[in-house]
């Protein structure tokens, strides 16, 4: 049973939001339906989240265990935004305010490395609704709307995406970040968002400590002013030279996700390729594990077809990535930049698709 009614608010404005997102991607379906547990049964019920089809005006339906919202909105109301170009004169651009540049200055001492280029060029170079077949799942929507007080919360707490290489997971790893900083896009300061790639030619920067670090510069900047904590880590090993070990990563890490209600951690996309030198792939998950006993902690990883790595998450909920579910929606982008001349040949457009997809096999 629902023991906040802050709880249930927060499930249906993710739905509503996640509603007008694909209708911002041009999709019909404007209804979605939540299906809340009030009773648990023996069965452990998961609240749903799925498409229904749009009718009427619009309306809330609440029942014991169904809250049905149906959005009615106008072309006008999802117009593009207009992009507006702001040139500053010379010497005028504001600089870097002392105390934000201390700050930033702390977080590159926590570590130089920022990932954040490398999903800004997948989000640019992705193609639109990459990731939607995993967005409408019962998986995906118990992974981000899930109850805290939920008898079966702990089991849903982690989203497991094994598969081959080349089916995507890269670019699926890149979507579901834009979606949560979609979702929560104005609650930055209540619901913390972190995520490492990681890459077999970089495995030498991929400690368990590198990864953590890194996962706790992007809390620690999310919170807006740095936490005390961080900053008299700052001053204890910058007076000695000294950067931070892994345990006093985790304890630093455990106080700053406190201060949120919830954490996702999107990580690890790639997670056979982080480095295993002395056992660090596993004290990394060690102290992800660890966060997560006691705090609002989400962790979504994938990895390749792995059985070591696989046996790790037994417990976790699982969803296979073969490539088929994204290849469509990849198609018809890259279908759609052809020149109009090659798009008007429509018996040659058939022969591309099928060639393609024969040739790609679901990579």
């Amino acid at each position: 049973m629902l023991e906040d009614s802050s709880e249930l608010a927060g499930i249906i404005m993710i739905s509503i939001k996640r509603c007008l997102r694909k209708k911002s991607r041009g999709a019909r379906d404007l209804q979605l339906g939540v299906h809340i547990p009030t009773h648990t049964p023996a069965s452990e019920q998961l609240p749903t989240v799925h498409q229904r089809h749009a009718t009427g005006k619009p309306r809330h339906t609440v029942t014991d265990t169904d809250i049905n919202i149906t959005l009615t909105i106008s072309h006008k109301q999802m117009l593009p935004r207009k992009r507006i170009k702001v040139t500053m004169p010379p010497n005028t651009a504001p600089s870097m305010q002392p105390q934000a540049k201390r700050q930033q200055m702390i977080l590159n001492w926590i570590t130089p490395t920022d990932h954040t280029p490398l999903q800004s060029h997948l989000s640019l170079h992705r193609a639109p609704c990459t990731g939607d077949w995993l967005f409408d799942t019962l998986a995906f929507n118990t992974w981000t709307t899930q109850p805290t007080s939920s008898p079966s919360h702990n089991k849903t707490k982690t989203l497991f995406c094994p598969g081959p290489p080349g089916c995507g997971k890269t670019m699926l790893a890149s979507a579901i970040i834009d979606e949560l900083q979609f979702l929560f896009s104005e609650e930055k300061h209540r619901i913390g968002i972190a995520y490492v790639y990681c890459s077999s030619q970089h495995k030498d920067g991929q400690t368990a400590g590198d990864l953590l670090a890194s996962i706790l510069k992007q809390l620690a900047a999310g919170q807006g002013a740095l936490s005390e904590w961080v900053k008299r880590a700052y001053r204890d090993h910058e007076r000695e030279g000294r950067r931070l070990r892994r345990y006093e990563l985790v304890q630093l890490l455990e106080n700053v996700v406190s201060s949120y209600e919830k954490v996702f951690v999107v990580v690890v996309d790639g997670l056979d390729e982080c480095s295993d030198k002395d056992g660090s792939r596993g004290k990394f998950l060690e102290g992800i594990f660890d966060l997560q006993d006691g705090h609002e902690v989400r962790l979504f990883l994938t990895s390749r077809c792995v059985p070591e790595i696989s046996g790790m998450f037994d417990q976790a909920v699982s969803v296979d990535v073969d490539g088929n579910d994204d290849f469509p929606v990849y198609m018809q982008y890259r279908m759609g930049r052809l020149p109009g001349v090659v798009q008007e040949m429509h018996g040659l457009m058939d022969e591309i698709w099928v060639k393609v997809s024969d040739a790609a096999d679901g990579v």
